[in-house]
């Protein structure tokens, strides 16, 4: 395990165990929804082709519109995963101060 100079140290980094997986994911399916609704939307405007292009255009918002649940889910499982060791941590923080 990693040695962390303060107890604070520690804390933030628990902090980020929680909260990156889920950004990085709900970022990825983002973007990635966004493309697909931009590609749709070239469908319809330079090929002519509105049934292709709704069809992404439909996906790529399906996908925009959960990437925040996503975040969501995966963060409160990593919360719960990690809440013991940060309450305990907290404590040990404040009755220190």
């Amino acid at each position: 395990m990693k040695k962390y100079s303060t107890k604070m140290e520690q804390l933030r980094t628990l902090h980020e165990k929680v909260i990156a997986p889920g950004a990085i994911l709900a970022a990825i399916v983002g973007i990635l929804g966004t493309l697909m609704m931009g590609a749709g939307m070239a469908e319809v405007m330079v090929w002519d082709n509105l049934q292709r292009g709704l069809i992404l255009s439909v996906l790529g918002l399906l996908l925009d519109m959960s990437a925040f649940p996503l975040y969501a889910w995966i963060t409160g499982i990593r919360k719960k995963k990690y809440a013991r060791e940060v309450y305990d941590l907290s404590n040990e923080i404040i009755r220190d101060a």
